[in-house]
């Protein structure tokens, strides 16, 4: 809505230094046209929808996202250190002579 009414205003601003009383009437037609839009469209619209919209379903939903996100995010970490610690074939993986292969490899 800003973005719209902003970009109209910038648009037609050029008429404002005509001449012409004609383009000078059709600039004041849009000048107000703009601002009534831009403050009904971020100030009187938001305010209104504030005040009737659902407050409770929206309540409701983010405290069942955010039970249901934490428990999706425990079953995900425990997952993960159960994945890492084991191989493809379900034995625990041991990383015991791992760095010797390193520093043999590098000298």
């Amino acid at each position: 809505v800003l973005l719209g009414g902003l970009s109209t205003l910038f648009g037609t601003l050029p008429l404002a230094f005509t001449s012409s009383e004609v383009f000078y009437t059709v600039f004041v037609g849009f000048v107000a046209i703009c601002v009534l839009g831009l403050s009904h469209g971020t100030i009187l619209l938001p305010v209104l929808l504030s005040l009737v919209g659902p407050t409770e379903v929206v309540i409701s939903l983010a405290t069942k996202t955010s039970s249901s996100s934490e428990h999706d995010q425990a079953s995900d970490s425990s997952a993960e250190v159960e994945s890492s610690s084991l191989d493809g074939e379900g034995v625990q993986n041991s990383d015991e002579g791992g760095d010797d292969e390193l520093l043999d490899n590098g000298s």
